[in-house]
């Protein structure tokens, strides 16, 4: 993770909540980040913050303002979407492969792609009985 770098590549404000405004960050991760890096991410801060205060805050990035700290979740028209159900499907879907297996590998990849899509995962991947 020495060489690793992340932007943050578009921001998104639901303000439709009248006690909450719903921040979305989409991050791109470069170099050697971790794979929890990539994708989107929320938190949602008082509606007595402006927008321009919390983009203030997103700027200094310091304690719980840092994006990449957010637990991630993708708006919702991301999660529509053909790739977000896409993602989901790929997500959702127990192919009730082994861990122990070679494939397993592949199958992962896959399943952290999907999840950068739409910023959550879903664990219903679980060993075969023997």
């Amino acid at each position: 993770m020495a060489d690793s770098s992340y932007e943050m590549v578009e921001v998104r404000f639901d303000v439709r909540d009248p006690d909450q405004t719903h921040v979305y960050v989409y991050i791109e991760a470069h170099g050697d980040s971790p794979f929890m890096v990539q994708g989107w991410h929320h938190k949602a801060y008082p509606a007595s913050l402006s927008t321009s205060e919390i983009h203030q805050r997103l700027a200094m990035g310091k304690n719980d303002d840092s994006p990449v700290l957010w637990p991630r979740l993708a708006p919702q028209d991301v999660a529509h979407r053909e790739a977000g159900q896409l993602a989901k499907a790929i997500l959702t879907w127990d192919m009730g492969m082994d861990p122990t297996q070679p494939q397993w590998a592949y199958w992962e990849s896959l399943r952290m792609l999907a999840e950068s899509v739409v910023g959550e995962r879903i664990d219903v991947v679980r060993p075969r009985p023997n």
